[in-house]
């Protein structure tokens, strides 16, 4: 009786052994995975946030110079109109000259 005791003790004690080992060894196997991923994801975050910056500022380059192009574009609309006003006094006076060489005034 003693025996099958002590047999038994030893089996179980081997068993609660040998599943201590498969526990660890999962429990590690999951954690080299987690650590990976994690480190991973670490990277891609901080990829991420400097992406997020180079974004922002290409955003801010671009506003600056669409406010540029809007500055010359009215600074070009306002010559424009002097250029056309400029002409179309011109084109006034020289047929109110042509009138007056013929005499219509």
């Amino acid at each position: 009786m003693a025996l099958c005791f002590c047999l038994t003790v030893g089996y179980q004690f081997y068993l609660v052994r040998e599943m201590d080992n498969t526990v660890g060894v999962e429990l590690q196997r999951y954690n080299d995975t987690t650590t990976k991923y994690t480190e991973m994801f670490m990277d891609v975050s901080e990829e991420n946030r400097n992406l997020k910056l180079v974004i922002q500022q290409f955003k801010t380059e671009n506003e600056r110079l669409y406010k540029q192009v809007n500055l010359l574009n009215e600074h070009w609309k306002g010559e424009l109109n002097k250029v056309n006003d400029e002409l179309f006094d011109l084109k006034n006076k020289d047929s109110g000259v042509n009138n007056n060489v013929s005499g219509k005034e």
